[in-house]
């Protein structure tokens, strides 16, 4: 039940210490290798999402090592992506954008396109904050491409918000007003 939940509710709702107490309860007391992998993962997202950035870290770390002892590639990817934002929230840019390239890399090689496109976009925000625009504009791109093509209108619009924050600081003011507006459409 509380997977069914998780996100559409409880994420975006904003109850991030409810996973938290949640997923903890379930810490350690489930057989089941891949609910492992998901609640130990989810568990570090709530601490990343309250602030406690290296507890997020270990719990991710732990959804990896499980992941990987069982080949679920998937899982992987997901862990390392989520990493990879842990990494960035701590400032160690370099790192988030290698653990990063990590997980697109097992997106592509398991045809997940969904999470291709996240880590696309992960990759344009980091390199946009390095100062390298053009490149993070490819990378928006491409995870825009993909959005559309999936029909995650989610992705798309914040794709293109990304685009028009590119522009912008590029100068090209035209450009970013009509990536802004494609975003709000």
């Amino acid at each position: 039940v509380l997977n069914d939940i998780y996100y559409d509710y409880l994420y975006l709702w904003g109850h991030y210490r409810l996973i938290i107490d949640q997923r903890d309860r379930l810490h350690g007391k489930l057989g089941d290798v891949y609910l492992k992998i998901l609640n130990v993962g989810n568990l570090g997202y709530g601490y990343y999402s309250i602030g406690q950035i290296l507890e997020g870290i270990e719990y991710q770390e732990q959804a990896l090592a499980l992941a990987r002892e069982v080949k679920d590639r998937q899982s992987e990817g997901a862990s390392l992506g989520n990493l990879g934002t842990c990494y960035y929230s701590l400032g160690q840019t370099h790192r988030a954008i290698e653990v990063c390239e990590q997980a697109l890399a097992i997106c592509r090689e398991i045809g997940d396109r969904r999470g291709e496109g996240g880590d696309l976009g992960n990759l344009g925000n980091r390199y946009a904050v390095l100062g390298q625009t053009r490149r993070a504009i490819g990378f928006h791109e491409q995870a825009l491409a993909i959005a559309r093509e999936i029909g995650d209108r989610r992705g798309e619009g914040s794709n293109l918000s990304n685009l028009g924050s590119c522009y912008h600081i590029l100068g090209d003011f035209e450009r970013a007003l009509e990536c802004y507006d494609l975003a709000l459409g």
